[in-house]
């Protein structure tokens, strides 16, 4: 391991034991864009609460289209599609983190919902 990741990694582990109010507010993000989601009637991937959100699309070109907008929105999400995933399964790669606010994850979901409606 290079000496830069070495010492990120051992900064990281004493922000950890240091700052656990930052792991709690990690996962309170986190399940409020899965509790988000689910208003908006859409249904993410993965573990309930896990930071990292995967939500299909479907077709690429369409994930590829849902990611540009949420780009022109402000928003950086993660689009992954084949050969990372099967054809028909691309998808959004949403990732909570403790520095996002409640306003972030609700402009966040309703900029994803109304991007995915106009297709």
């Amino acid at each position: 391991m290079p000496p830069a990741q070495a010492a990120a990694a051992r900064e990281a582990v004493r922000i950890v034991a240091a700052e656990p109010a930052l792991r709690a507010r990690l996962r309170a993000n986190a399940a409020g864009l899965r509790a988000g989601l689910a208003r908006a009637r859409l249904d993410p991937m993965g573990e309930a609460t896990a930071h990292v959100v995967p939500l299909i699309v479907g077709d690429a070109d369409g994930t590829m289209r849902v990611g540009a907008a949420l780009r022109e929105s402000g928003y950086l999400v993660g689009t992954i599609r084949p050969p990372t995933v099967p054809a028909g399964t691309s998808r959004l790669r949403l990732t909570a983190s403790a520095a996002h606010t409640p306003d972030h994850i609700a402009g966040c979901v309703a900029a994803l919902a109304a991007a995915i409606a106009r297709g």
